[in-house]
This record gives structure tokens, sequence and C-alpha cells, in this order.
């Protein structure tokens, strides 16, 4: 199937899902994960339309965003303290914000900036995976309060990887819940409006869900070349 094609079925399903759940595609950004892919598959995809990318490495991110400046570009895997200061200047947002360390490095490197940044959850517990616990969310949103600098926008959350989206359903839900938990109580340091969750395999649930940024990789760019 040609990117084109891809994208569009992607586009299609985002409008049944939305139609489904009585929600307005406008609520629904899709964000191009485009690691491995290489400047011609980045230039492609926002020919077709796609304005959002993401990046899971600080030096691919840099290096992508310094051709493609004009695009919005969200850092979505693990960040290191030391690589803050070169991500900065290039993101709309970032996606894993977990630690205190992080939030502190962030705050230091802003420069007047407010930087957009979303809590990765770990709903499942998963060992293997990075991310605040559903009860360690809210105590995390309030030290957050001594860093002007921060914006928590939303909230952002991997579900295990299974062969049935609907087994993902119950960890896009619980996000949603503790979304709706947080906004109750309007902290203006953290208005969580987003909710990142749904990629490849399982974005339709998340939509249906409240998903309001979709993560979506190999089902826009087919499968990873990572000997690129």
């Amino acid at each position: 199937m040609l990117l084109e094609q891809r994208i569009q079925e992607i586009q299609n399903n985002i409008a049944r899902s939305c139609n489904k759940s009585h929600r307005d595609v406008s609520q629904i950004t899709l964000l191009a994960v485009s690691k491995t892919v290489d400047l011609e598959g980045v230039a492609a995809a926002a020919e077709f339309g796609l304005t959002h990318f993401g990046e899971n490495k600080a030096q691919e991110l840099c290096r992508k965003a310094k051709v493609f400046p004009a695009l919005d570009w969200h850092f979505i895997g693990s960040l290191q303290t030391n690589k803050v200061k070169d991500v900065l200047p290039h993101v709309r947002c970032i996606h894993s914000l977990d630690r205190i360390s992080l939030a502190e490095e962030i705050q230091k490197r802003a420069k007047g900036r407010t930087i957009q940044c979303f809590l990765e959850v770990n709903v499942a517990n998963e060992a293997s995976k990075a991310g605040l616990g559903l009860t360690e969310v809210l105590p995390f949103i309030q030290t957050l309060e001594a860093y002007p600098s921060l914006e928590v926008s939303g909230l952002m959350t991997i579900a295990p990887l299974t062969q049935n989206p609907e087994s993902s359903r119950h960890v896009f839900r619980a996000l949603r819940e503790k979304q709706l938990e947080i906004q109750a109580l309007g902290y203006h340091w953290a208005p969580v409006k987003e909710l990142s969750m749904g990629m490849t395999g399982d974005y339709t649930v998340a939509i249906e869900e409240g998903a309001t940024i979709i993560r979506i990789g190999t089902g826009i760019f087919g499968p990873r070349n990572y000997n690129k």
C-alpha cells in the first residue's frame, strides 16, 4: 500500500471512530511517528498533509526539525536530562515527563518559554515501561506548581502490546478517568486537556475512549527499517 493510501485509511478509521463515539474529527491530532524514517519519507508525509511528527531520540529529532522547521515536532521517547537543552528549541511538546529531575532541567532550560508537557503514565504497571503509576500522577502534578515554565497539557500512556485492541480499552479508560479527576481540581499549571494514547494497533479504541493525540508509525510509514 502506498503512503497516501495508508494515510487515507487511517483518516477514514479516525472518522469512523469519532462517529461511533460522537466526537468531531477536529478533536484528533494524527501524530506521525517518524523514527527510522528518512528525510524523504518525512517530506512525503508532509506533502500529504501531515503536520505533527514525533521522534523518540534527541539526535534524530534535532536533525529532522532543522530540515523541516515548519512542522510541529513532538518528543515522545524517554528524555535524558543532558539532552533537554538540545531538544527544547525544536519541540512543540514533550510526551514523557515522569520525574522531578527532568522537570528541573526543563525549567532551567526553558528561557522564558512555557513548555508543554505530557505526563507519561504506566497505567498497566508494566515493569518494562517507564512512567508514573496512576496513584503517583496527582502528587507529581502538585509538585509541578513550583516549575512555572512547565504546563501539564496532557497525559500519555502506552498500552500493553496485544493482538486484540479491545484488550487496551480499560487502560485508555483509566487514563481518561484520571484526566477528569485532575481537571476537576482546576490547577492552572495542569489543564490536562490532551490525552496522547493509541498507536497503530489500537488507536481506534483509544479515540473511542477520549484520545486527542494518536501516535502512528508503522500504520503510516510501513514496517520499520532499523538498519538505516
